[in-house]
């Protein structure tokens, strides 16, 4: 299951991204323990131009989305500090009850971050060249 599907908002995302979000970096992450917000990027080309952000390659070659959530049943995080902003793995559990599992994890540098969530909304994106660019 790509990370999209269990996004409200989400309309614009399955326009730029019909296939689903791919090569997604977990950028940051933090919560008041009962929200949470989370940031991913990815490096992957939209399928449609937007006029605000330019051209790829050109104005921009990264997507950053900003993801919400105002409930959170669960969460396991370890060796965050390893976490280099390089693309992760993700996986998605769907539970009887609606719950969703969601887990970021590398296991090159070690670090995980697994989410219990009925799911994410989404805030918004911002857009950058990544080269000299560190979040």
């Amino acid at each position: 299951m790509n990370i999209i599907e269990i996004i409200s908002r989400n309309r614009f995302l399955k326009q730029i991204y019909p296939s689903g979000i791919m090569d997604i970096s977990l950028v940051s992450f933090s919560t008041d323990l009962s929200n949470c917000i989370l940031t991913i990027r990815t490096s992957t080309k939209p399928s449609v131009e937007i006029e605000k952000w330019g051209l790829w390659l050109k104005d921009y070659d990264t997507v950053e989305i900003e993801l919400r959530n105002s409930f959170i049943k669960g969460m396991k995080c370890q060796n965050w500090s390893h976490n280099n902003r390089n693309i992760c793995q993700v996986e998605i559990k769907n539970q009887e009850d609606g719950l969703k599992i969601i887990r970021f994890y590398d296991n090159n540098s070690n670090w995980l971050l697994e989410l219990e969530v009925y799911g994410l909304v989404f805030q918004g994106c911002k857009t950058y060249m990544k080269e000299g660019y560190e979040s």
